[in-house]
Order: C-alpha cells, then sequence, then structure tokens
C-alpha cells in the first residue's frame, strides 16, 4: 500500500506512515505496529555511579529507535497505556524529525547520502593538494581520490593515489617520487593468495608470522561481515528486548498532567519509570545477557588480539558487577517523560535520584514555541552530593539574513557563565563564531579556524573566528585562505582494474615497485636535518622566553606582537619580584615556548620524545636513532616538562 500523503510504500495494515508521520483511519493491525517498533538500535548515554546503571539505559530509551507514533483517541490512549515505551520513543523521534527537517545542512547530507563526499583543497607554499574521499552506498565502497604537488627538500614533486575499497577487495593505484604501480589485495582468497606468494615461503626474509596471523583473522572476520543483514537483525532483536526489560522491572505509569516548559504550561501525557534497588539489579542482570548472547553469536571460534568470546563475556560481567556493587540499597530512581497529547513531541525528562538524605536531579526542556531549542538543568544536595547548580541553553534565532545559534552555561556556587555563538550570514555566506569566557568581552580577537580545528585552541580565552561557510542544495562548504573543505556529490570513481595482487608478488618485483621502500637514505637525511633544526630554534625559544621573564623583560603587558601565542596571563606582572618572576619562569612549559616562538606548525606531528635535553652542555638536541638514550639525562614532553627543569638548577 502507498501512503496518500507521500506516496511512500509501506506494509499492508500500516496504521501510520513512518517517513512523513500521515495517520489512517482504519485502525487495524496494532499489533503490527509492535512487531515494527522493536528495531532500532539506541544511542548511548553515559552517567557515573549508580547513574550508570539507569541513566545509560534510559538515556537510550531517550533518543534511539524510530517507531511508529500512537494513534488518535480512544485507541491513542489504549495504546500509551499498553505501550508507553513505544509511545515515549516515538515521541522523541517526531521531536528530532521535527527540527531536523528544518535544517538546510540536514537537508542537504540526506539528499547527497548515496554519493555524497568530502573535497579538499590545500594551496601554501608550492603545495596544491587536491582530494576526493566518500562513501558510495549503491556500491558499497569507500573510495579516495587525490592528487597535487608539494616541495621536497626543494624540489617539486607531483603525486596521484587513486584507491577504493569494499568487503571484497582494496585497490590503489599511484604515481608518487618516480614510483607507479597498480595493486589490489583479494580478501575472499586471502588465504589461497598468502600461500601461492613468496610471504609463505617461511625461508625468505620477508616472511612475516604476525603478518600471517593478520591474514587469518581478516578471513574469519570476513566470514562475519558477508552475514551483516541477520547479525543488524539480530542486534535490533537485542535492544527491543531491552526496552522490553523496562516494563517488566520497576514501576510504569502512565497519567495526564500540566508541565511548565519555558514559562508555559502545556497539557501533558506523563509516563514515568519508578526503580529501586532490587529492580536496577534485575534490569542489569536481564540486559547483560541479552548481549552477552548476541556476542556469543557472532565471535564463536573468533579471535583477534588474544580477546575471545570468553574474554569478552567476563569483561562485560565484571562491568555489571561493578556497577551493581556501586547501587547505595536505598536508593530510588525515578524518570519522568512529558509528553504532548496533541502533536506526541517530547516536551521534557526528567531525572530525579534520591538516597539517605541525598538528592540529584537533572532535566531537559525542550519548549515547542519558543526560540529556545533546549534547556538541560542539573542540581543536587546532600552529605554526599555537592550543592550544585548547573544550566545549559541552546537558542536560535532567524531572520532573512542570518540565523543565530547561541550556547550558554551558568554553574553555581563559584559561577562562571560561558557562551558559544555561530551567526551565519547568509547573503555573504560567511561564519562568525565567539567564544566567551565571562570574562572582559573587549579582549577577544579574531584568530583562524584552523588554530581552533588543528592546534587544540585553548578553550578558556575569549575569541572569535570569521571562515567561509556557504550550504546550497548541492554543496556544504568551510574554509579560509589556503584550505577548503567541501561536503558535496563529488563525482562517482569507476573502479579500475589493478594490475597486481600485491600477496602474490615476488621480491624483485617487490623492489622494482616500491623502491622507496627498500631504499629512503634520502628521505632519512632531508627528515634528520629538519629535525636537527627544529631543535636549534627549540632550544633558542626556551632559554629566550625564561630569560626574558625572570629578567622582567617579557611580563603580562608586553604586547601580543611580541608573544606570538602565548597567553600573556602566564607572565608575572611588571611590579612583581625577582623570585616570583623566576617562581613564573620555572612553571613555564616547552609547550608555552613553542607558542611564543610562533613554532606551533613545525611542531605540530613532532614526538616529544624525538628530542632531548643534554645537562652537559645545557642544550636540546634532536635523538638520533643511532645514539643510546643513557648519553641524555632528559626527554621532552612538551606539555608536561617546564623551563624550570631545564634551567633552574643551572
Amino acid at each position: 500500500m502507498l501512503c496518500p500523503n507521500c506516496g511512500k510504500e509501506l506494509p499492508e495494515n500500516t496504521v501510520l506512515c513512518f517517513e512523513c508521520g500521515y495517520q489512517f483511519t482504519d485502525i487495524q493491525n496494532t499489533a503490527g505496529i509492535s512487531s515494527a517498533v522493536e528495531g532500532k538500535p539506541a544511542k548511548k548515554s553515559h552517567k557515573k555511579a549508580v547513574i550508570i546503571t539507569s541513566v545509560a539505559v534510559a538515556g537510550a530509551v531517550a533518543v534511539g529507535v524510530p517507531v511508529f507514533l500512537a494513534v488518535r483517541n480512544g485507541t491513542e490512549k489504549q495504546y500509551l497505556k499498553n505501550n508507553p515505551t513505544k509511545y515515549l520513543v516515538g515521541s522523541v523521534t517526531k521531536y528530532f524529525d521535527v527540527n531536523e527537517k528544518d535544517n538546510g545542512v540536514y537537508n542537504f547530507a540526506k539528499s547527497i547520502y548515496k554519493t555524497g563526499g568530502l573535497k579538499f583543497n590545500y594551496n601554501a607554499d608550492g603545495t596544491e593538494i587536491s582530494a576526493y574521499a566518500g562513501y558510495d552506498s549503491d556500491k558499497k565502497q569507500a573510495y579516495i581520490d587525490a592528487s597535487g604537488k608539494m616541495k621536497i627538500m626543494g624540489l617539486e614533486q607531483s603525486a596521484s593515489v587513486k584507491s577504493y575499497i569494499d568487503v571484497n577487495s582494496f585497490n590503489v593505484d599511484y604515481d608518487a617520487m618516480g614510483s607507479k604501480g597498480s595493486y589490489f589485495i583479494d580478501f575472499t582468497n586471502l588465504k589461497k593468495d598468502f600461500e601461492g606468494s613468496v610471504f609463505a615461503d617461511k625461508n625468505s626474509s620477508l616472511y612475516n608470522e604476525q603478518l600471517e596471523q593478520i591474514i587469518n583473522n581478516v578471513e574469519k572476520s570476513y566470514d562475519i561481515v558477508k552475514d551483516d543483514r541477520q547479525m543488524k537483525k539480530d542486534f535490533e532483536e537485542t535492544v527491543s528486548q531491552v526496552f522490553k526489560s523496562f516494563e517488566t522491572n520497576g514501576h510504569v505509569e502512565v497519567k495526564s498532567e500540566k508541565v511548565n516548559i519555558g514559562q508555559k504550561d502545556y497539557s501533558a501525557d506523563v509516563v514515568t519509570y519508578d526503580f529501586k534497588y532490587g529492580d536496577l539489579n534485575k534490569l542489569l542482570d536481564e540486559c547483560k545477557n541479552y548481549f552477552i548472547e548476541y556476542v556469543t553469536k557472532y565471535n564463536v571460534n573468533f579471535q583477534y588480539d588474544n580477546v575471545s568470546t570468553e574474554d569478552i563475556e567476563k569483561q562485560i560481567n565484571s562491568s555489571i558487577d561493578s556497577a551493581k556493587d556501586s547501587i547505595p540499597q536505598d536508593v530510588e530512581i525515578k524518570i519522568e517523560f512529558y509528553i504532548s497529547p496533541d502533536s506526541q513531541q517530547m516536551l521534557k525528562a526528567v531525572y530525579t535520584q534520591t538516597e539517605a538524605g541525598n538528592m540529584g536531579n537533572v532535566s531537559l526542556e525542550l519548549p515547542p514555541e519558543s526560540e529556545t531549542v533546549f534547556c538541560f538543568k542539573s542540581s543536587s544536595s546532600g552529605d554526599k552530593y555537592r550543592d550544585t547548580e548547573y544550566v545549559l541553553e541552546l537558542t536560535k534565532q532567524s531572520t532573512d539574513d542570518t540565523v543565530i545559534y547561541r550556547l550558554t552555561n551558568s554553574t553555581s556556587p563559584n559561577s562562571k557563565n560561558r557562551s558559544l555563538t555561530c551567526e551565519y550570514d547568509k547573503k555573504a555566506s560567511k561564519m562568525k563564531i565567539t567564544n566567551y569566557a565571562g570574562e572582559d568581552s573587549e579582549n577577544m580577537g579574531n584568530i583562524p579556524l584552523s588554530r581552533i580545528l588543528f592546534n587544540s585552541y585553548a578553550i578558556e580565552q575569549n575569541y572569535t573566528a570569521e571562515f567561509n561557510f556557504e550550504c546550497t542544495s548541492d554543496k556544504v562548504s568551510i574554509g579560509e585562505s589556503g584550505w577548503n573543505l567541501e561536503l558535496s556529490a563529488v563525482p562517482d570513481i569507476v573502479p579500475f582494474g589493478a594490475e597486481k595482487n600485491i600477496f602474490q608478488l615476488t621480491e624483485q618485483e617487490i623492489q622494482t615497485a616500491f623502491p622507496n621502500m627498500m631504499n629512503n637514505s634520502i628521505i632519512n637525511s632531508a627528515n634528520q636535518s629538519m629535525k636537527k633544526s627544529n631543535a636549534s630554534a627549540l632550544d633558542g625559544a626556551c632559554k629566550t622566553l625564561y630569560a626574558g621573564t625572570v629578567t622582567g623583560l617579557l611580563n603580562s603587558e608586553t604586547s601580543a606582537e611580541e608573544l606570538g601565542y602565548l597567553d600573556a596571563g602566564k607572565l608575572p606582572s611588571p611590579d612583581s619580584t625577582t623570585a616570583e618572576k623566576r617562581e613564573t619562569a620555572n612553571q613555564l612549559t616547552i609547550q608555552d615556548a613553542i607558542d611564543y616562538a610562533g613554532l606551533t606548525e613545525q611542531f605540530a606531528d613532532e614526538l616529544p620524545y624525538d628530542y632531548v635535553y643534554n645537562i652537559s652542555d645545557g642544550t636540546i638536541n634532536f635523538f638520533d636513532e643511532g645514539e643510546t638514550i643513557e648519553e641524555y639525562n632528559l626527554l621532552l614532553g612538551f606539555e608536561s616538562v617546564t623551563l624550570g627543569e631545564l634551567y633552574s638548577r643551572q
């Protein structure tokens, strides 16, 4: 049968279209609803102590499992009474559907799902790279297509890589630095290929016992993945059993009452779950057994990284037992969900936990007619709980020209208000993100978005970032000078026929095909030269920062231009005593020196243990693989080793 509203093809006797929400007046198959709704996997929610034992499961109910909504009038009330959990989940689903359908990015992502992907362009310092990556759900293939040029040791090098992977094979076609090839790995015949290749000869220098074990594990995994439809069906059944446990354990009540949301009263259907100590134990034991049964079925005779089915079962049992041990015997937990009877939209969810005079409360409000998208509140009081109140609120303001989302929070006592604002200028295709940490807003400064995304910008500091952002019917793009990332319906990449199975190459073919794998002394030499240069720059930065701080030349009033990316708040005031200046200098880290000298990009991918400090000559050096670590006194941890550890003992 077809839905008369949207045309979606539906099973016979369906009471409600799960695509558009259209409700049929001829109610014939409420049992069909029951069987259809017990299927979708839930998202997880994590809390600590007893909250782990209850809210984690309750949170799964609150955000998962798309279901048919309840039918109207008397049948609806009967359905609510008989199936409170399914009615509840349906209301949550409807809330998210309503909001997401107003979201341009969400609609765009849905529209390009089948052939969508990422497009990345980068241009800077003689480097030009463009890349496509994505997933074709029709062909069930993940793919990447990248090409460009870059400078290595002052010479311009071109490179291109095309690759795709699916359930049957991995394929790669490359042309880079004088080496090219087209190769594949056949997952369906891994063992056969392995046994017929040079790798299978245990007398060969290329034989690798660990590789052989990996191949055996991949083969076993492949056998399981081929049955993925049954895996999904069984997982959905496992999740549906978890939801049934909510109504067979504890105490479930359905009633109607008024609820105040956003300073406005609404009529609501209220679904309440009450749990005590014994209820929670039974609920956890039931859910544990459901998941152990699932894991056992799909992990039989399969072992990877020495983790067996028995190991997983022990871990699940141990985790559940630990959670049960943390439940106080006088605990009482109540979870309440308020649902609008007219629209079946979630209005409010409340979690309350009490024990021996202590009380904790968590609530989520979802106003249906307000600029507030949601308001999350939590509070606690008592001997064991801290007296705190926390509020997190998301609001949305829209005009013809702009859309503004603002996330604010406050905590008491010791309140420190914070906010994060995203403002989108539709006409200019510009986005501005502002972080405000409750301090003087005049201190906010513009910084590149790339610093926030790639260099772990200190979120405590106020900042404003502006960047290009465009969302149209066929793409979403974001970028700044030098780089751009685009989510778009990229051209389909046609699978190519690779020439050689990599597992069936001879040793001579491997040396010919991958010369840089066999002889990379030029690359190693360039790498060592770069690291030695980095070590020299880092040595100078640390000494300059330490000396400048001790003498007072660098202080909290030094201009931002002189301090690079270093926060001036980490430096002493100009009127500090000599002892105070030295103490402050001792607390600065090597990472502070990197920020001060503007070496962030040079050390973005560097490993701390590649650099050492030698007390005998007082310098930072690159640790060469040919040397022994005993020759040095201190391995560097950029964020943990302080300048005091380097210089205060001298």
